[in-house]
């Protein structure tokens, strides 16, 4: 079951890449559909309705491109939004901070680390890398098939330090390999 649970999760969040062509859009469209189908049963028999849709509440409507805080704040959500205590592990995180229960609940699950600087720069916008290793990590976490093939090509372009979420997002067709620096796009309009 969890599983399925982390596929829909994913079918969700990587429906929302690069998709600003009329013909990806009728793609997004249909694995929106298919993660809602997928899921039903799921929900059902875990007793759950309202997880999947928090996903898509946070970022229904929205286009271009998305924020760390708010790839976290999904992450978040579908984690059900556990309880944290709160304690200052980035300079730009306050108590008061947009989605700072979500980026202390990431730090402290092994999600996220930040900077070098000691800052996270939630509203800083996340590059195609940086999701990948977030999902990665959060994939981790829930026990998701992590293995990638030895002889699956290395990502061009990707940092040292993504390479591996890179390779694993890639192989599972979770994203495409261009151009792993640049901006997520995604278009999650209804």
């Amino acid at each position: 079951m969890l599983k399925n649970i982390i596929k829909g999760v994913f079918l969700i969040l990587m429906g929302c890449l690069l998709v600003n062509s009329a013909a990806a859009a009728g793609l997004f469209s249909s694995m929106k559909l298919y993660a809602s189908e997928t899921m039903e049963g799921v929900q059902q028999e875990a007793g759950e309705d309202t997880w999947i849709d928090k996903a898509f509440d946070i970022l229904e409507g929205t286009t271009g491109t998305l924020s760390r805080g708010t790839a976290v704040a999904v992450l978040y959500s579908v984690a059900h939004e556990p309880d944290i205590n709160f304690e200052v592990i980035f300079m730009d995180v306050s108590r008061e901070s947009d989605y700072a229960e979500a980026i202390i609940w990431a730090y402290k699950s092994g999600i996220v680390l930040g900077f070098g600087d000691g800052s996270f720069k939630p509203y800083e916008t996340i590059t195609k890398e940086q999701f990948a290793l977030m999902l990665y990590q959060y994939a981790r976490n829930f026990g998701y098939d992590m293995s990638v093939p030895a002889d699956f090509p290395q990502i061009p372009q990707s940092s040292d330090w993504a390479q591996h979420a890179m390779r694993w997002a890639v192989y599972f067709a979770l994203l495409s390999h261009d151009n792993p620096r640049s901006p997520l796009m995604f278009n999650m309009d209804s």
